[in-house]
């Protein structure tokens, strides 16, 4: 967790406040993959990977995958893939794991696809030339396990987790955080 400590510019606190208020914007808004609102398609995924017993930063990547998607923080990257907005969102508050995480989700769709899937699809995302190396990442698994949540958060169920009880599935990795303030550094690649 000392790396984790390490790569966040924003402290505990903030990071809570930032999970309440992005999923309180998120409320109402169609998502962009089922017809759930993008708020309850979140819990719903982060619920599923509580359920299996998914550890502190796949939970947490549950929970933000989709953030990518939300109109304020497109705005700011217009241009760039969902994945990679989210993934950025995600790096400066809940560290480098999660980011890969989220980042990985839509390459991993790609993949679940299968070579007949992704015919046709060459350049859509631009992950064709990396999917090699993420394929041998060693949380590329979770990745796969990420998708099929997705997946199955599209359908409605009856058993979404509030944000608090996610909160307490994300206590470890949420501890390894400063109370605020977080390390100022700026990444590697991180305007």
């Amino acid at each position: 967790m000392a790396l984790n400590k390490r790569r966040h510019r924003r402290g505990r606190d903030e990071v809570v406040a930032d999970l309440y208020h992005m999923l309180g914007e998120m409320e109402g808004v169609a998502s962009p993959c089922c017809p759930q609102d993008a708020a309850v398609h979140a819990l719903q995924c982060a619920s599923l990977a509580v359920e299996e017993g998914a550890g502190a930063e796949l939970v947490a990547a549950a929970l933000v995958h989709g953030f990518g998607h939300h109109a304020g923080l497109r705005a700011a990257a217009p241009l760039a893939p969902p994945e990679v907005v989210g993934a950025r969102w995600a790096r400066e508050r809940l560290g480098l794991e999660v980011a890969w995480l989220v980042m990985a989700q839509a390459p991993a769709k790609l993949y679940l696809l299968g070579p007949s899937g992704r015919a046709g699809r060459e350049g859509e995302t631009g992950w064709e030339l990396s999917l090699e190396h993420l394929v041998a990442h060693p949380r590329w698994g979770d990745a796969l396990r990420l998708c099929r949540w997705d997946e199955e958060a599209k359908a409605p169920r009856a058993r979404t987790s509030s944000l608090p009880e996610v909160l307490g599935e994300l206590a470890p990795l949420l501890a390894s955080l400063p109370a605020t303030g977080g390390d100022p550094a700026v990444l590697p690649g991180v305007a």
